[in-house]
């Protein structure tokens, strides 16, 4: 969507330091103060090239409602060159999430900033409303959705088509929130922001732009992303030597490209060995002892990787601090590593210690918190096979996931489906299902059913299990007429067909009888088990002249 060509520009940068020189465009947003309200940046300049006067915001392109000038003959005499940007400019659509977030954030911005980030997340809630008010009247609650002068998407266009290093680089942070997480607008802010960088900026600078976006197009998995990643890397190594920390990161980057396992572990080997010598006090050094240890876990090397799991987090503790996010995702890395190897007390203690930290430092329902709850509920009922805990920590978590994501979230669901399972393996007994099936959304049972159907679970028996609890339950809520009742029978139906438990699947039919029909229209009758006289006679064997006599015969109705 946001992939368009960038316009060139058409002047110089002014030579005035309160309009554009390296001296105001290369003050980072975080580097403003919360407290105070940063300038609007530059004056527009009249779109028209050559013209040097500041644009009447008033006269606007009436198409696009970017580009701006000082009179109606700068506007006249432009169109000529400006038209296919106007076209591309009018074909630049946000993302209706974008802008739903982009709306909370300027509705209530205090609630909605402590919403997204955690209750406790100071550094992170001053960060972003510092970028939200060097964005000018993007953040000002001044912007509506759709499409117009004072629409969200007329206004980030102004940021990318602008000169303003400062907002370029705001909009680049409030597009990489997790919760927001627009990776092509993202991308398209750190390109616009790169040819400014390259204009004014020094050789760093323009390096420490390749390797973001370098990572920008990593996470939207472009090809793009190597050139960036060996670019940064060659630049670096030139610059600040091979032994420097962004050389060291630049390189990282470079390994997480290569093809095989193998390699990636030799290479991250490389990298620890001189990294720990020679920047034992530098982040980068125990990225590259984590991702090591993540390859080596996926080998099978168990031991190996929870060596380097080790150094990762005693690393981090040391340069980052005790309660620092990479330092956490350290402490549930090592559980886990812990839970592989079969030592589930020890991996109990690490989840422990990481759900403690998480929830004075996030909360306890952010997403971070309710990941490790998660895992704590696998380790009792895997390693432990303590199903009543299991539960509790499923439950707990469950609440709030649907509290912090809602009830259609990706995780949300996946809990349920967790806990569902527990409930069927755990608790066989009929009065613990009804329990179950009062409790928890049904279709969450039937959909979990249905992934049993298929690969790569093809687990048919596990299916007929979550039909049969979904059956049980709309039976007892909504009765046997109702759609869902009908089609939680179907399903289970299917299940049977897979087992080939005629005498079951003959049993359903007679109980609802409209799934013969559904059934030989699905299956064409390649496969339909049906009873008389006591004697199952299997249709497929039978000629169509027979079939025909057959059904007159028995199924009139």
């Amino acid at each position: 969507i946001y992939n368009t060509p960038h316009l060139r520009m058409s002047k110089k940068l002014p030579s005035d330091p309160k309009v554009g020189t390296l001296d105001s465009l290369v003050v980072s947003s975080s580097d403003v103060p919360p407290s105070e309200t940063p300038d609007e940046g530059p004056l527009p300049c009249c779109s028209a090239p050559g013209c040097v006067n500041v644009a009447d915001t008033n006269k606007r392109c009436g198409k696009c409602f970017v580009a701006m000038y000082c009179s109606r003959d700068c506007q006249v005499s432009h169109w000529s060159c400006h038209k296919v940007f106007c076209k591309l400019n009018r074909g630049f659509v946000l993302r209706d999430r974008t802008e739903e977030y982009l709306v909370l954030l300027n509705t209530d911005t205090e609630k909605n900033l402590i919403r997204l980030f955690g209750e406790f997340d100071e550094p992170g809630i001053a960060r972003c409303r510092s970028d939200l008010k060097t964005l000018g009247r993007l953040g000002s609650g001044a912007c509506t959705r759709g499409r117009g002068v004072q629409s969200f998407t007329v206004a980030i266009l102004e940021v990318l088509r602008g000169a303003d290093i400062r907002k370029l680089r705001a909009l680049a942070s409030i597009t990489h929130w997790k919760s927001l997480d627009d990776k092509a607008l993202h991308l398209e802010a750190l390109r616009c922001l790169q040819l400014l960088v390259e204009a004014v900026g020094t050789e760093e600078d323009v390096l420490d732009g390749l390797l973001a976006m370098g990572v920008a197009y990593d996470r939207l998995n472009r090809p793009e992303k190597r050139a960036c990643y060996e670019k940064a890397k060659e630049g670096f190594v030139n610059l600040l030597g091979e032994c420097s920390a962004k050389a060291v990161t630049a390189a990282y980057k470079c390994a997480t490209l290569l093809p095989s396992a193998d390699k990636r572990i030799a290479k991250y080997r490389r990298l620890w060995e001189m990294a720990k010598a020679a920047l034992p006090d530098e982040a980068i050094t125990y990225d590259v002892a984590n991702e090591l240890a993540c390859e080596l876990r996926v080998k099978g090397a168990n031991k190996e990787a929870k060596v380097f799991n080790l150094a990762a987090l005693e690393g981090r503790r040391r340069v980052l601090g005790e309660e620092a996010r990479d330092t956490l995702s350290s402490l549930t890395n090592m559980g886990a590593i812990v839970h592989k190897m079969e030592d589930f007390e020890e991996a109990l203690g690490y989840y422990e210690e990481a759900r403690e930290l998480q929830e004075k430092v996030l909360g306890r329902i952010h997403p971070r918190t309710l990941d490790t709850i998660m895992n704590m509920a696998i380790t009792y009922k895997v390693g432990l096979k303590d199903f009543a805990k299991a539960e509790e920590m499923y439950c707990l978590a469950l609440d709030g996931y649907e509290k912090r994501l809602g009830n259609e979230h990706m995780d949300t669901k996946s809990c349920a489906k967790n806990l569902a399972i527990l409930l069927v393996e755990g608790y066989k007994d009929k009065a613990k299902r009804y329990e179950v099936i009062v409790k928890y959304p049904l279709a969450r049972l039937m959909n979990l059913g249905e992934q049993y159907i298929y690969e790569p679970l093809k687990d048919f028996a596990m299916a007929e299990e979550m039909f049969v609890l979904a059956l049980e339950g709309y039976e007892g809520t909504l009765g046997m007429e109702h759609e869902m009742t009908k089609r939680a029978a179907r399903d289970l139906l299917g299940a049977f067909g897979m087992q080939d438990k005629e005498e079951e699947m003959f049993d359903l039919i007679s109980v609802y009888p409209h799934l013969q029909k559904w059934f030989e229209d699905s299956t064409g009758t390649n496969f339909k088990v049906e009873r008389r006289a006591g004697e199952y006679i299997n249709v497929v064997e039978l000629t169509d002249r027979e079939k025909k006599s057959h059904y007159r015969a028995n199924f009139k109705d």
